[in-house]
């Protein structure tokens, strides 16, 4: 494998858990690969700027989850189900923590894909609809609280 081949792998087949894998050492480049000058520019340029891009692109995937208005009904719906929906305390231990976090993250998954499915029904799809565009405009007027569902 030449260096443009590996470098090509490396931007476009690979997770930031490979790559870091590369850098902490636990992964190895062959001998095939790479001279050694070009080992030395992937581990000290080249990997280090692709996981740094990943990461960012990463945080921003995940602030337009956060801020998803499928979320936030979720979110409303739940609380109308009288879950609690609580973050963990700091206090809390790791294996607390986790526990609270599935908890959390099962039952919006799970009543995101209730409003996804309902909203493709056709008997309450334009009730639904309705009441989801109803919601869009609260959030964007800053009313994150409403009830109205």
């Amino acid at each position: 494998m030449n260096y443009k081949k590996l470098l090509d792998k490396l931007e476009n087949d690979t997770s930031v858990f490979k790559l870091e894998q590369y850098l902490s050492g636990q992964k190895k480049f062959n001998r095939r690969m790479t001279t050694p000058e070009h080992r030395i520019e992937l581990l000290k340029i080249i990997i280090p700027k692709l996981i740094k891009d990943m990461k960012i692109e990463n945080e921003i995937v995940t602030e337009a989850w956060a801020k998803s208005l499928l979320l936030r009904l979720a979110r409303v719906r739940c609380r109308q189900k009288k879950l609690n929906l609580q973050d963990p305390k700091y206090t809390d231990t790791e294996p607390i923590k986790r526990k609270i976090n599935a908890f959390i993250n099962y039952h919006l998954t799970k009543t995101m894909l209730e409003i996804i499915n309902q909203m493709g029904k056709d008997t309450r799809s334009n009730i639904l609809k309705r009441l989801f565009s109803n919601y869009s405009k609260h959030v964007k007027a800053g009313y994150y609280e409403t009830e109205d569902f």
